[in-house]
């Protein structure tokens, strides 16, 4: 009897095999699709932190999200999963903004999310930017969240959002707080 790695499963490798992850306190949550109790987001402590990383596993969209984050972890998760269904027609290719117009969100002052490789952020040196599972290909994509201020510079001038973003708490929800 063979035991094939699932989607989650595979995921789940690649929390654990981060170091400063708690992985024995990694959780799933689930919800229902079509008509089936399905994993949408794994997330898991890191050591010695207020800090969680939170991946999207949805095996049949092409881009994972992950991000670590201070916030609230189910209404992060909710956000990362909307990504993976809600948002197919914007552009989340790596180095493009999402400007979001939410009310949950812009209580923390969120206005946007930023989409970038997951190598550029020390959190992420053993998680590849690519791979391929079971025949198929997918790209994971760090998300940060950001402000209106940080929003509207990389709709006006994108080198100056980048000179801004050097200085950023990437791990900082609460963008009022920055």
């Amino acid at each position: 009897m063979s035991m094939q790695k699932t989607f989650e499963d595979y995921i789940a490798d690649f929390i654990s095999a981060i170091p400063i992850v708690d992985s024995k306190d990694m959780f799933f949550l689930s919800k229902e699709r079509n008509g089936k109790e399905v994993d949408f987001v794994a997330f898991a402590p890191i050591k010695l932190t207020d800090l969680h990383i939170i991946f999207t596993i949805i095996d049949n969209k092409k881009d994972i999200y992950v991000t670590v984050t201070d916030g609230p972890v189910d209404d992060i998760a909710t956000i990362l999963d909307a990504l993976q269904g809600g948002f197919e027609d914007s552009r989340t290719d790596r180095g493009d903004v999402l400007a979001l117009k939410n009310e949950f969100l812009q209580s923390y002052g969120v206005f946007g999310l930023f989409f970038s490789r997951v190598r550029f952020y020390e959190f992420f040196d053993d998680i590849p930017d690519t791979f391929d599972f079971n025949g198929q290909s997918y790209s994971v994509k760090a998300v940060v969240f950001l402000s209106q201020k940080e929003t509207d510079v990389f709709d006006k001038n994108e080198d100056a959002f980048y000179d801004l973003f050097d200085d950023k708490d990437v791990v900082k929800f609460n963008q009022l707080l920055q």
